[in-house]
């Protein structure tokens, strides 16, 4: 799974990390992984964006899922991947089943709704 963070704001892209955080804890034994990718549009410095994802990541304990980011926009991944860099695009949310495309969500509100659709689309992979 992978969530690739370009304009969200940060209580949004923390709701979803934790929901995959939990996800990964709760469904290791099947190999599930998870990753969230920040792609940095308003181009932070490396270090400081660094220290904020480490302490997103330590303030709530996710340890199970990797966190990342792109330096700028025009990294390769960004590109390779299709991700949509628009400022429309908050958020862009993959999840793969034997290198495929499984379920794909796009601007996803970690609202109870989109929760609720993003658990069910997790254990629809699992099956």
């Amino acid at each position: 799974m992978q969530v690739w963070i370009n304009t969200d704001n940060t209580k949004n892209a923390v709701a979803l990390a934790e929901t995959l955080e939990k996800a990964v804890q709760a469904h290791a034994n099947q190999g599930l992984k998870a990753f969230v990718i920040f792609t940095n549009p308003g181009e932070e410095e490396p270090e400081d964006l660094t220290k904020s994802l480490e302490k997103m990541a330590a303030d709530r304990n996710i340890t199970h899922i990797g966190i990342a980011f792109l330096p700028n926009l025009d990294d390769n991944a960004v590109k390779d991947y299709g991700i949509n860099t628009d400022a429309r695009v908050r958020n862009t949310v993959f999840l793969y089943k034997n290198k495929m495309v499984a379920s794909k969500f796009v601007n996803l509100k970690a609202d109870k709704k989109g929760q609720e659709a993003l658990e069910e689309a997790i254990q629809n992979l699992l099956r």
